[in-house]
């Protein structure tokens, strides 16, 4: 993630959350049940402490690390028959392989699992590994096996009654059959199942999820009138119970519908409304965010000093609450700022410091967003040789990486670089 502001749909995610950073909390909590290891018997806890690492250290991306407590885990969790956490477990080691894209592997542990959860009755772990198993199938290649197991997952969430999962699968099958196997009446059976879903809804909670949910799949589609008109329908319902945190998630998501139309105006404006109820709610690190997001519309609109004041702000926010990881985002957009106000050395030298820490949290985004802005104040101030070093480091990470808004911006800049020293030929290849 990058110090952009991002709208997507993402399927199989249990809720549509506000985008904020969470290493420093998930880093905490590692660091707590590690001392729960050093002082734990050979007993149930510590499998858990084990499991709970390895699923800290899966929502940071970090699968090297959290394999070995996933294998002690493993062995212990067998030793004991502590199964509950034994099948949470082997979950966690198929993830690992697919990571590794070792997908027979993969392939083992996650079947190992649902026989497990299977076998112990246990309907919504067995729901979670079909959806495992759903997600390795796509991955692989395989949409038949795919779309088998997300049916399987939608009965087993049905019989639970879970709502939200249930939405969730409907999407993924529309996903898989119009744009993997080019069976467009089919994912629009789906889509009306989905929508089916809203009508037969009463609780306000489920039926604000399902309107968020329809209005990201809309804009995702490129429908922003259908967008709008459910993200909006989420926002009333928030607003009648004044739920704080739901109305600047909305805010969030109709202001990403306004930046993918152009109308940067309009996200300024909801930027602002999120900046409010976020200083509202006092937490630092939301204040911190909503400055950073608050800023790039101000950048969007052009107002230059009103989006340094902003990320100033998001830099002191993040500092004091202690979060030196985040604080790469304002810092990289204060680069960028500087580099709009044409103050080159002070682009150059928030850019290296963004990239620093960026490549501490192995962001290769960020990464390339910083080279990029480097290697655009090197071409403002001359030196061609510096810059395309930085902009070609630039193109080979965002490639890497398909960040694609940054790929666009290492090829602007190698053109115009190339365009001022004379080589028209690669200016106009990199222009292409």
């Amino acid at each position: 993630m990058n110090s952009r502001l991002k709208y997507c749909l993402s399927f199989f995610l249990p809720l549509l959350a506000f985008v904020m950073s969470l290493t420093i909390s998930h880093a905490n909590v590692i660091d707590s049940l590690k001392n729960v290891l050093k002082n734990a018997k050979e007993d149930t806890n510590k499998v858990n402490a084990f499991s709970s690492i390895a699923w800290e250290l899966y929502l940071m991306d970090k699968y090297e690390e959290s394999f070995p407590y996933i294998n002690e885990g493993i062995a212990l969790a067998e030793k004991l028959q502590h199964r509950r956490e034994l099948g949470n477990l082997i979950r966690r080691s198929g993830d690992y392989y697919k990571f590794k894209t070792n997908y027979s592997k993969a392939l083992q542990e996650y079947t190992k699992a649902l026989d497990l959860e299977t076998k112990d009755g246990r309907k919504n772990k067995m729901a979670t590994c079909h959806n495992k198993l759903a997600r390795l199938y796509i991955e692989m290649g395989e949409f038949p096996k795919a779309v088998s197991n997300l049916e399987e997952q939608f009965n087993l969430n049905k019989e639970i009654n879970d709502t939200i999962q249930m939405s969730d699968v409907l999407f993924a099958l529309w996903d898989i059959h119009y744009k993997k196997m080019n069976d467009a009446p089919k994912a629009t059976v789906y889509l009306e199942q989905a929508q089916q879903m809203v009508n037969k809804t009463s609780n306000d909670s489920i039926l604000a999820f399902l309107y968020n949910k329809l209005g990201s799949f809309y804009s995702d589609e490129g429908d922003y009138e259908k967008a709008s008109e459910y993200l909006n329908k989420a926002l009333n319902l928030h607003e009648l119970k004044n739920n704080l945190k739901e109305m600047a998630s909305d805010y969030f998501d109709i202001g990403g519908l306004y930046e993918k139309a152009g109308n940067y105006h309009k996200l300024l404006e909801y930027s602002l409304k999120i900046l409010k109820i976020r200083e509202k709610l006092g937490d630092k690190e939301s204040i911190a965010l909503a400055y950073n997001n608050a800023g790039w519309s101000y950048q969007l609109v052009g107002d230059f000093q009103k989006a340094l004041e902003c990320q100033l702000k998001s830099y002191k926010f993040y500092t004091d609450a202690g979060n030196d990881i985040s604080v790469a985002y304002p810092i990289g957009n204060l680069g960028i700022i500087y580099n709009q106000l044409g103050a080159y050395e002070k682009a150059i030298e928030y850019s290296t410091k963004a990239m620093r820490l960026f490549e501490e949290s192995k962001d290769m985004g960020g990464v390339a967003e910083a080279h990029n802005n480097i290697g655009n104040a090197y071409v403002n101030l001359g030196d061609y040789s510096k810059a395309v070093a930085h902009l070609e480091k630039g193109l080979a990470l965002a490639k890497s990486e398909e960040v694609f808004y940054e790929l666009k911006n290492s090829y602007s800049g190698l053109s115009l670089c190339y365009e001022k020293m004379g080589d028209y030929k690669k200016a106009y290849q990199n222009y292409k």
